[in-house]
Formats: structure tokens, sequence, C-alpha cells
């Protein structure tokens, strides 16, 4: 752990960010899990409600044999998937692991507020932890550490462009720039960032 709150609270937020992406990704995927399993339930509760023989007349003639035959195929392929489906969603664990980044989020949020609070307020002179504080805040910072779920390289990586990327949106907005111009050519220029 760093002697000085600065640089502790510097390393936290770039460890904060990497969680915040994938938090963001893993959210993304559970959503995207879930509307895909609620369209194949639909479709194969439709099927099954509806009944083959009065979905073969309806889609054609009853001269073609073949209907019936496609039609339950097509609602077999469906159970099929929502069964694979089903798998991959117990496999992946989208939900929980959305749960848990959130969950890191939070946490290295309260522990870089209660630095900030205690080293970096306006009405703190500290520029290192006291020497009695040093030990509670050490052993936060390994137990939060110790809490959080594995990364990689590549997420740290990431994570110093998310605050790259967010320090040019944030200049951006403060600019007199971004006052001249309309809602749709800061969207533009943000999307170019």
């Amino acid at each position: 752990m760093k002697n000085n709150p600065k640089e502790l609270i510097d390393d936290l937020k770039v460890i904060r960010t990497i969680h915040s992406n994938q938090f963001r990704k893993f959210a993304n995927y559970n959503n995207v899990y879930l509307v895909i399993t609620i369209i194949v339930a639909v479709i194969i509760s439709f099927i099954g409600f509806s009944g083959i023989d009065n979905l073969s007349k309806l889609i054609g003639s009853n001269e073609n044999p073949y209907n019936k035959d496609i039609i339950q195929f097509i609602m077999n392929l469906m159970t099929l998937l929502i069964l694979v489906v089903t798998v991959l969603g117990l496999i992946f664990k989208f939900e929980r692991k959305t749960s848990k980044s959130y969950n890191a989020i939070v946490n290295l949020t309260e522990f870089i507020s209660d630095v900030e609070f205690t080293y970096l307020s306006d009405t703190s002179t500290e520029k290192t932890f006291k020497s009695e504080d040093l030990p509670l805040y050490s052993h936060k910072y390994k137990s939060l550490i110790n809490s959080l779920p594995p990364t990689k390289d590549s997420h740290y990586y990431k994570a110093l462009k998310t605050i790259k990327k967010k320090k040019k949106i944030k200049k951006f907005i403060e600019s007199e720039e971004y006052d001249n111009k309309n809602k749709i050519e800061r969207l533009i220029y943000l999307f170019k960032l």
C-alpha cells in the first residue's frame, strides 16, 4: 500500500474503472442473454399454444403435408435453443459477474471517499498517512483488494484508456467550445473521442 493518500486514491480509481468497465460489459451480456431467452420462450409458447394443426392451416394450404413437419421441426429447434441458452447462462453466469463487479465498485468508492474525506479535504494538511492510521488503512486496502474479482492486464490498459477519455470529455464539457455547440454537435464531438 502506498503511503501517499493521493497516489493510493489514483490507484484505487484505476481499479474502480476496471470493475466499472467489467460491470458494463457483463450487464450488456446479461441483457442480451435475457432478450434472447424471452424471444425464444415466446416463440415456443406461441407455437405450443396455437397448435401445430392451426399454424399449418394459417401458414399454407392443407394440400402440403410438409407444413406440419416443418412447424414441428421449428418448435423442436426452438426447444433445443432454449435449452442451449439456459445452459450457457448457467455456464457464463453473467448476472453473478455483474453483481460482483457492482459490489467492487461500491466498496472501492466507499474506501476512496473515506481516504479523501480524511486526508484530502480542504481542512486536512496531511500529505501522508498518519502512523496510527497506516495499519488500519493497510488492513482495509488488503481486505478490499482480496475481495475483488480477478482481472487481467488488458483490463488495466483499457481502464487507463477509459480514464484518459473521461478526462478529455470533462475538459470539453468545461470548455467554452462546449457552450458554443448545439446538442447534436456536442454528441458528434463526444462520439469522435
